[in-house]
Formats: C-alpha cells, structure tokens, sequence
C-alpha cells in the first residue's frame, strides 16, 4: 500500500511510513474523516428539487426562476371552466423558467440525463395552437353541416313517408282533387229562398285539428249564371251565415282551370275557414280549410286548393 501523506510504498502491517516516519493509521483515519465530511458536506448542500437551467444569453447556468406570474397563473385556471381555450393558450405560449440574472426565457432545462434542452413555449406554439384550434373549429363545422344535412334529410323522408296525401275523384268524375287522408262522405238536401231545391255533397278530410273540405252543390232546376260574380257573392254570403259568429275577412275574385272563382277567408273566434269558389256551369264548388290559427301550415292549404281540378 502507499503512505496517504506522502504517496512512498510501504510494507503490509507497517505502522509508520519509512519516508516521512507519520503513523499510517493515524493518517489513514485523518483523510478518511476529511473526505466523508466533504462528501456529506456536499451531498447535503445538492437539491435535486430544483431545476437547472443554462442561458443561452447571459451564460448563466444555475438554479432557474420562475417566468409565469402568479396572479395571471390563477387567472388562466379560472378560465378553464367557462373559457378553456384561454388556458390552453396561456401555458402553450409562455415559458416556465427565465435566467435570474438577465430575465431572459432562452434558457435550456437539464433533465434526467444531465443534458439542457430548449423549453417549450412561446410564441410560435401559440400560431400553432391558433391554427389547430382553427382547423379543428373547420372539422367539426363541416362535420356538423354533414349531420345537419343527414338528419334534414331523414326528417323529409319520415314527413313524406307519413304525409303521403291520396288522389281522389267522386263518382260521376266531376273532378278530382288531393287529400292529406281518403275522404268521407256526406248529402244533405236544401232549398234556395225561391224555392230551387239542391243537393250538396261534402267530402271531408282530416290532418291533425284542421278539416279539408270540398262541396258541390247540385240543383233541381237550372240556375241563373249570367253573372257569375254575384252568384259567387250570394253563395259565399249564405255560406258565412251557416256558421256560427262568423263573419267575412276578405274575398277576392280570381280563376280555377278558366272557370270564375271567388278566394275567401272566414273567421269565428279562433277558428278560420280559408278557400275557394267556383262556378263550372250549373255546379258551384266550394274548396277550403278549416282550422285553427297556430296549427295553420300555408304549404298544405296550397298544396290542396291548387289541386283541385274539374273534369
């Protein structure tokens, strides 16, 4: 072995050095005691808790200091409830640590393997973050707009499977006209003032609250048609009384497959009586809809006055 004071080779078992004459025991005991002291020393001075960062302006390589602001670190956690992407932001575009001496955030951060690497943050990561958001925002815009169309779709195809209206024409083909739902049928006999007895025939079809009527109203005797707007005014005069507080909104003369006709609408409370008249020869017709105001759809009154057609 070798003398620790003054490196000379000495004999196994000796006690002193031959060189300098120190105790080799003594000696031994004194570095021994030396150097456990410096290695608790600086093993009690090492806090692996912090972190190590080189700057890459300053030169400075120490222990780092925090670069997020306390009070703008809270304000970004509380906005992950009600705005999550102020957040997300917030910790993407700014740095954790910054060099103590010159403030500056391009440091390099020791990991495990005693290597400094760049620190993430900054600005460039906020455009991309920006721009994923973006796209992602585009995605689901277009994914929604896909749904959208899909369930419009389905929700025409359920509505045309379930309003799927039927054609109908009475016996004698007199005309023919569209229903929501294959009409019944009814006849009643009246009289007009001077004595002209009449027959009219109500078919009626039903499509939620609201009833579709068409009437044909045939006499014994011939008519007078020689003036078919006041015909038209007296029918839709004595049709109005039939019902009961109802009175005359509005009318309006107008044309059915070249034949004169009179558009009306009857109102009585809540309920409404909107439809046509029309005089074909000897035969006046009346076509309209009875209903009520919020269950009113203008797509199905059309639908059905303009289907109407004589034979």
């Amino acid at each position: 072995m070798h003398c620790i004071n003054c490196g000379v080779h000495v004999s196994e078992g000796a006690k002193f050095c031959k060189n300098c004459g120190n105790s080799i025991e003594s000696i031994h005991a004194d570095k021994i005691s030396t150097v456990a002291a410096e290695t608790s020393f600086d093993i009690s001075r090492t806090d692996h808790s912090k972190t190590t960062i080189k700057c890459g302006n300053c030169g400075y390589v120490g222990e780092g200091e925090k670069a997020r602001r306390p009070i703008f670190t809270i304000l970004a956690w509380m906005c992950v409830v009600f705005a999550p992407l102020i957040t997300v932001l917030y910790f993407v575009g700014t740095h954790k640590y910054c060099c103590p001496n010159c403030k500056s955030t391009f440091v390099g951060i020791k990991n495990k393997e005693s290597i400094f690497v760049g620190q993430r943050g900054g600005a460039s990561r906020v455009i991309i973050a920006i721009l994923l958001v973006l796209v992602g925002i585009a995605i689901t815009g277009i994914l929604a707009s896909i749904v959208l169309v899909s369930l419009q779709d389905a929700r025409q195809k359920a509505a045309n499977a379930t309003d799927s209206w039927v054609s109908f024409s009475p016996v004698g083909n007199q005309f023919a006209v569209s229903f929501p739902t294959y009409p019944t049928s009814s006849s009643k006999n009246d009289s007009t003032d001077d004595g002209n007895a009449y027959v009219y025939n109500t078919y009626a079809s039903k499509k939620g609250t609201s009833s579709f009527d068409v009437i044909d109203y045939v006499y014994t005797n011939r008519i007078d048609v020689s003036s078919p707007e006041s015909l038209l005014e007296n029918l839709l005069n004595a049709f109005n009384n039939g019902i009961n507080g109802a009175r005359i909104v509005s009318s309006e003369y107008t044309t059915q497959n070249g034949y004169t006709a009179l558009d009306f609408l009857i109102t009585a409370g809540t309920e409404n009586v909107r439809g046509r008249m029309v005089l074909a020869g000897q035969t006046p017709y009346v076509i309209a809809e009875d209903y009520y105001s919020s269950d009113y759809v203008d797509a199905d009154y059309q639908k059905f006055i303009n289907s109407f057609s004589l034979k």
